[in-house]
């Protein structure tokens, strides 16, 4: 499509222990991948007991990827990079980013942080808030 970013689930298979099942399976982008493509994924690993691995910036706080992150327990290896702990990307080039995407894109792209769509009516924390049992009693 165009002007989109390619997306893309690949099959590593350094050694494969049996023909039909890989390994394990890269996923790059898992953010802006739709949850039915990692669910379509998850039985190539079956066999073979492969590992799934997903490489991404965050993309808002919706979908498998933002679910795995932060309420995939024990099962999930988490690694945050944020690119100001990376020493070959200077403090200058970060702070012209920060200009030129604004701040909700750059805590995105550079300090891996979810958050709420730009085009969402309700922000998460107020929509969690509605389920809650907590209830504040006012002063009358």
């Amino acid at each position: 499509m165009p002007g989109r970013p390619a997306l893309g689930v690949h099959a590593i298979s350094i050694r494969r222990r049996h023909e039909d099942s890989p390994p394990a399976v890269a996923m790059e982008l898992p953010g802006q991948c739709p949850n039915d493509l990692y669910v379509s994924v998850r039985p190539m690993l079956a066999v073979s007991q492969g590992r799934l691995i997903a490489l991404s910036t965050p993309h808002g706080n919706r979908g498998w990827w933002y679910e795995a992150w932060e309420r995939g327990g024990p099962d999930w290896e988490r690694y945050r990079v944020p690119a100001g702990d990376c020493p070959r990307i200077s403090p200058a080039f970060l702070e012209e980013e920060r200009r030129t995407l604004g701040e909700w894109w750059f805590g995105q792209e550079y300090q891996c942080s979810f958050l709420d769509a730009l085009s969402g009516a309700f922000r998460e924390a107020d929509i969690q808030a509605a389920f809650g049992e907590a209830v504040e009693q006012w002063e009358l």
